[in-house]
């Protein structure tokens, strides 16, 4: 997960996602109630950051740029980690969203195929979280909504051209 600096006239954000976690997988109830138990996962009540790695430093080497432009790291983990979203304000701030949800709180349909046109069926959230609360029951929800996402702002203050701890 890095953040790049284009030089002198471009900003831009490159941003990798790296998912390493266990696939969630269903258990579907045999006797035809459609009520579905959840695997056993590997759920989190608070994120796990990766130390600093040399990986965003190396993948640098790999960019071709046109004559003129520079790139250099802006920001990399354990600043930021899981993006899944980003947004600059008018005072040059980043806003990063991360989720630590992944394939254990946000479901892969593909894992669950049983409940498809429940699934597909889902307009709102209301929609999603009735339909969790009536395939897994109450057990079940409360065991996806262990993790959370988060909002992270990243900004260079000092004008360094990096992204401050």
């Amino acid at each position: 997960m890095a953040c790049f600096l284009f030089t002198p006239t471009a900003l831009f954000l490159a941003v990798s996602l790296c998912v390493a976690s266990t696939r969630a997988v269903e258990i579907a109830d045999a006797a035809s109630s459609g009520v579905g138990q959840l695997k056993p996962a590997d759920r989190k009540t608070a994120a796990v950051m990766l130390p600093a790695s040399p990986d965003a430093e190396r993948s640098l080497k790999a960019f071709r740029l046109v004559p003129g432009l520079q790139i250099s790291l802006w920001a990399a983990e354990p600043m930021l980690a899981n993006p899944v979203a980003m947004a600059f304000d008018e005072q040059g701030r980043l806003f990063i969203s991360e989720t630590y949800r992944y394939r254990s709180s946000v479901l892969d349909i593909r894992d669950y195929m049983w409940m498809l046109e429940d699934d597909l069926a889902c307009r709102t959230v209301e929609d999603r979280l009735a339909m969790v609360r009536r395939r897994f029951g109450p057990k079940g929800e409360q065991e996806l909504s262990l993790e959370s996402e988060r909002i992270r702002r990243l900004e260079d203050t000092n004008h360094d051209g990096k992204a401050d701890v």
